[in-house]
């Protein structure tokens, strides 16, 4: 679910109690406390990993080894209907099931397969490509890499639907958050 708070709310009621609030941001400068903001919601993240869980939809690249580090506003649908943007995601928890060459197609569930079983059954299974992916595997050592089986074909799209954790977004210091301005972004 996309948050509805906005970032003008929060510094108005820390402003308040910092006694900072006629006018707002004179002893505390907004830059300071949307540092503080933002260095806030990486402590939520990291002691509470399920604050930044996130299941979307991902386009998925060539080939069989994916990266969910850097996904691109072109390659994402967001599960929770916000508008696509840069997501940097940090462990992927599971692929859950293709979703066509759009990316909002269900279809056919995608399984967690063990490495070396894969190694053993089917040594070439990195050259194989096909336009959607039955077995995804990866190493929690490696948290933002996974592979999928079949590979990805260059053409056509190939979308799947994941579930991961992702680093907050990070709150322009640039802005109008005063309460009297009309900034509406939102945490």
């Amino acid at each position: 679910m996309a948050s509805s708070t906005l970032v003008k709310d929060v510094l108005y009621r820390v402003s308040a109690q910092l006694h900072d609030i006629t006018p707002q941001f004179t002893r505390w400068t907004q830059r300071e406390l949307v540092s503080w903001l933002n260095d806030g919601q990486k402590a939520i993240a990291k002691y509470l990993p399920s604050s930044c869980a996130r299941v979307d939809a991902v386009k998925l690249v060539p080939g069989t080894k994916q990266s969910i580090e850097s996904i691109a506003s072109n390659s994402i649908i967001p599960g929770d209907g916000s508008s696509p943007s840069l997501v940097m995601g940090h462990y992927i928890q599971a692929v859950v099931r293709n979703m066509g060459t759009n990316g909002s197609t269900p279809g056919r569930a995608i399984r967690l397969a063990d490495r070396e079983i894969l190694d053993v059954n089917s040594p070439d299974w990195h050259t194989q490509t096909a336009s959607t992916v039955s077995q995804f595997t990866f190493d929690p050592r490696t948290p933002k890499l996974f592979y999928v089986s079949p590979g990805v074909p260059a053409t056509p799209a190939v979308w799947v639907e994941i579930s991961y954790l992702a680093n907050p977004v990070e709150i322009a210091v640039a802005g109008s958050y005063g309460m009297d301005g009309n900034d509406t972004t939102k945490i």
